[in-house]
């Protein structure tokens, strides 16, 4: 043995605090860069220039990053179950107030009151007690349109 390979502990170490990091935030950022530790570590074990090694945990970390990461996230994403908020879209309520364009007005849905206005370019009024459809949320702030049969 020649001696400690100084590159290889580091770049182990690098890996092992990144995977720790990432078992705690859980938000898919440095798994990406513990596999471009992994990366590094593999050339230095092969006694690979420094420069090399970095440039491949640069090249394997930007990868799995920029391509990986949002393909596993929209797969992640997809199978959430839409919580709070998120849940509304697509629901019906009642308007509680007039609402229009300058004011907007006041729904209620699932019992309970939200502020509405209508999506943006919108020119129509939907009078109090009409069934509306929420479309979108913006802040604290339904987005609604008039709620329309097949028939209308």
């Amino acid at each position: 043995m020649d001696g400690i390979n100084i590159n290889a502990i580091l770049w182990i170490l690098s890996m092992v605090l990144l995977v720790v990091v990432e078992l705690s935030t859980v938000g898919l950022y440095c798994i990406w860069f513990g596999f471009g530790s992994l990366a590094g570590l593999v050339l230095a074990m092969i006694s690979a220039p420094t420069y090399l090694q970095i440039i491949a945990f640069a090249v394997v970390s930007a990868a799995l990053f920029f391509f990986v990461r949002p393909k596993l996230e929209r797969k992640i994403n997809s199978k959430a179950i839409k919580t709070n908020s998120d849940a509304l879209i697509g629901k019906t309520g009642f308007a509680q107030t007039d609402i229009t364009e300058q004011n907007g007005g006041q729904v209620k849905i699932n019992g309970q009151m939200w502020s509405a206005k209508l999506p943006e370019g919108s020119t129509e009024t939907i009078p109090k007690n009409s069934k509306v459809i929420i479309g979108d949320i913006k802040g604290v702030k339904l987005i609604v349109s008039a709620y329309k049969t097949d028939n209308e």
